[in-house]
Order: C-alpha cells, then structure tokens, then sequence
C-alpha cells in the first residue's frame, strides 16, 4: 500500500478518495485506529485530508458515502485538455468473434472517432521491418463498455480494428495518429528520488524504466551529476534496451532490479523526435 502510494504520486495524480474496505471483519474501535493509521500514511502527500469511505462489499455498508464523496472527487476535477494528436499506449489486445481485433487502454493525448484511419506502431518489431508501422482503420468503438462514436484523452477505450491481427499487436505498442510518432531508445526526463531511499542513485544505474504501457531495461544518466540523493531531483537521460512510443508530458517511474521495489519518477521532457 505505501509503494502504491509513493507510485500514485509519481504519475502526477492530484486528487482522490480513500476506501477502508472489509469494515465488516472488525469492531468501530479497530476502524477507527485504522483511519487514524491511513491520517498518518498520508500526511504531505495529495490524500493529506482525503475523504475516508469505510465501506463492506459483504454487507454494502457504507457504499452512499462512498459513491456520494466519489462524485464530490470528480465535480471538483478539473475536465482533461482532449486537444492535440491521438496516441493510446496499448494495455490489451484481443480478438472477439464476428468482429476481428479489439485493442484497450486509455490515450494519453486526442481523440478517436469512428472511421478514423490510424497507425499502429509495434515496438516489438524489428526496426527493419516495413510491418513495424501498420494502417489500420477504427471500425468500432466502446468507451466504458458503451458504443460511442468518439473516444477521448483518459477515458478507457475499446477499439475495433479492421486490417491488423490480433496476433500482431502486444501490450506496449501504440495506436496513433499517422505520421507523428516514431518508436525511440532514448528519452531525457526529469527525475525525482524518493526520499526515503538510503542509498543515492549512481549515474549510469540499470533500472526498470515504466512509461504508458512500457516497460523497459534502461540506463538512467544524470546529466548535471555523478549521483542523485533521496529526495533530490535532477535531469536524466534513458538508453532503453529496446523502442517504446512516449512524448513530452507523459509520467515514468523507475525500479531497481534486485530487490524489485520503486525508487522513483519524473517527467518526460523529451523523445527526440
């Protein structure tokens, strides 16, 4: 739960609602002890005075509160910027019968309509090869399991391709607009370490690089220092082990490989495209 959290903040997010789940398996006493122990998590970070929702799937105790201060989270933010050229990180593929290929995920920038012609980017692929970059056209679309015409930035889509496979898409590659991304090995950032790290980050650490639906081994190299304290940001620059389609804006958050445990995060400031 506090890695979740530390990951939470990492990716920019500014507003939320705190759950208390299975308060069916406890007396008020050990509820409130537990809130009083959630207070303290998140103190200085963005649920510092969060609303708490005690809820029970079991008994559906506490699910009006809860949906009544879900709705007050999302009165009070602000609509997503829907502008700009259409770019989904692919989170799923699969292929359902009678209509072919269904991608999901949720775009980071634009919007898609129905008859769109796209590209699909596969990262996977050799740079070689003229299959890396394929023309599909959208020939269905859901948004929150609903038929729609147009799907925008942040919401969860669900798009019918026609012309592409299932087969030759994976988690990672990108549907986008035509002729404005190309995959890339090497991103320049902007990287915060946790603070609660004991060790600082060496230049040229190997980590695990998150962006999107990405992940890859890379080489995080500090460009104004020779290490990075907790708590300290600085700029950085990526060299992945293999492609992935990002752009400026989009959160990352970096692990180390051995113990597996999130170290820290940032922004991407550039692609180099």
């Amino acid at each position: 739960t506090r890695e979740h959290l530390e990951v939470v903040q990492l990716l920019g997010v500014e507003r939320g609602l705190i759950a208390l789940t299975k308060i069916d398996l406890v007396d008020e006493a050990r509820r409130q002890r537990a809130i009083e122990q959630i207070r303290e998590l998140t103190k200085g970070t963005f649920l510092a005075g969060a609303r708490i929702a005690p809820v029970s799937s079991i008994t559906a105790e506490g699910f009006d509160g809860f949906y009544e201060a879900l709705s007050e989270v999302v009165a009070q933010t602000p609509r997503r910027n829907t502008q700009g050229v259409f770019r989904l990180p692919i989170e799923r593929v699969f292929a359902v019968k009678g209509y072919g290929t269904v991608v999901t995920g949720v775009p980071a920038s634009g919007q898609v309509q129905l008859g769109d012609q796209l590209e699909l980017i596969r990262v996977g692929s050799d740079e070689q090869d003229p299959s890396r970059r394929l023309t599909c056209r959208v020939r269905g679309l859901q948004v929150f399991g609903k038929d729609t015409r147009c799907g925008l930035a942040g919401q969860c889509v669900a798009v019918n391709l026609a012309h592409v496979g299932s087969g030759e898409i994976g988690r990672g590659d990108a549907l986008v607009s035509e002729g404005y991304f190309r995959p890339t090995q090497v991103i320049t950032g902007e990287l915060s370490l946790l603070s609660r790290m004991k060790k600082a980050l060496a230049r040229r650490t190997p980590v695990a690089l998150h962006v999107g639906t990405s992940e890859r081994q890379a080489k995080a190299v500090l460009l104004d220092r020779k290490e990075l304290a907790a708590g300290d940001s600085c700029p950085v620059q990526f060299l992945l082990d293999g492609p992935i389609v990002a752009g400026p804006g989009d959160r990352f958050v970096i692990r180390t490989h051995s113990p597996r445990m999130t170290i820290g995060g940032g922004v991407v400031v550039d692609t180099g495209m």
